[in-house]
């Protein structure tokens, strides 16, 4: 998506600062208390 953002296939941002890219991989390492859904070790 943040090529096709960077390549003007949404047109041009207008809204700044703008964030092109919201996907991120990982491994969870620790989790809070109260948190549901994600455990450690998950990717």
């Amino acid at each position: 998506m943040e090529v096709f953002f960077r390549a003007s296939g949404f047109g041009p941002l207008k809204e700044f600062p703008a964030m092109l890219g919201s996907e991120c991989s990982g491994t969870i390492l620790a989790v809070g208390e109260g948190i549901k859904g994600f455990y450690i070790g998950d990717h």
